[in-house]
């Protein structure tokens, strides 16, 4: 229901939110350590 429509949604964010950051994290592999 309304719950598994949100954790999607979150989870969708959250997936495309890492997936930017895991690019951003191979050229820059000093902000890793930055949190």
């Amino acid at each position: 229901g309304e719950l598994s429509r949100t954790l999607d949604k979150l989870r969708g964010e959250v997936t495309y939110e890492y997936e930017a950051n895991g690019r951003l994290l191979e050229h820059n592999p000093e902000k890793r350590f930055d949190g």
